[in-house]
């Protein structure tokens, strides 16, 4: 197989520590290779997996998937992708073209789905509808499907974002919120911000939350700072 290219192997194993020797035993092995199906495949790497036009491989044991596209009567394989696992789970790289969408296929989708910038409560309505059909359909989707769930997605935060923004609450409020939510107590936030008095006078609002403070109660309550600021 030729591998296209060993310039997108490299220019990938740098970005991730420890991953250029077994991407090197990979290539030692595909480049040599003569396959025309993923039985063939599976017979130097075990774990292989085929998803349309696509291979898949577990690179230095299962931390990276390394994701190519094959052409088997040319002997191709093009470097597309490689993932650590949860990357490689969320599985957004389908949704951003790594595998070929059928062109026949998304344009019938298209034409039964008709989907366009949203406009109205009833068309966000509908594209909601759709949306949530697609990311609960109990199958796998194929690429052009997945293409128009990401479609969907983009029309539908889009819309959501513009027409229903939540309305900002007072960052003292907001703190005693998570903590309810949390089911904290005010003494469990000395440790965040350094002295009960703060804690205190923060959240009776005799003192606002600076930049610093809001870096912590954001890393504390795992949300973003912006909503303290």
């Amino acid at each position: 197989m030729t591998i296209i290219t060993k310039a997108e192997l490299i220019a990938r194993a740098r970005k991730n520590a420890g991953v250029l020797d077994p991407l090197i035993s990979w290539d030692a092995v595909a480049s040599r290779a003569e396959w025309h199906g993923l039985h063939q495949v599976r017979k130097d790497f075990p774990s292989a997996d085929q998803i349309g036009n696509v291979l898949v491989f577990n690179v230095k044991g299962n931390k990276y998937r390394l994701v190519v596209r094959v052409d088997y009567p040319r002997q191709e394989l093009y470097i597309k992708a490689l993932l650590t696992h949860a990357e490689y789970d969320k599985r957004g790289w389908i949704e951003m073209g790594v595998i070929a969408i059928d062109p026949v296929e998304y344009g019938q989708l298209l034409a039964n789905t008709r989907p366009k910038v949203i406009e109205t409560e009833v068309e966000f309505r509908q594209a909601r509808t759709l949306l949530e059909t697609l990311t609960f359909a109990d199958r796998e989707l194929s690429p052009a499907e997945l293409a128009l769930r990401a479609l969907l997605k983009k029309l539908v935060t889009d819309y959501d974002d513009r027409i229903h923004p939540l309305p900002k609450i007072e960052a003292r409020k907001l703190v005693r919120r998570l903590l309810e939510q949390r089911e904290l107590k005010q003494k469990d936030l000395v440790p965040v911000l350094g002295a009960s008095s703060t804690v205190s006078d923060i959240l009776s609002g005799k003192r606002s939350i600076s930049k610093a403070q809001a870096k912590k109660l954001a890393a504390f309550f795992r949300v973003s700072a912006e909503y303290f600021i």
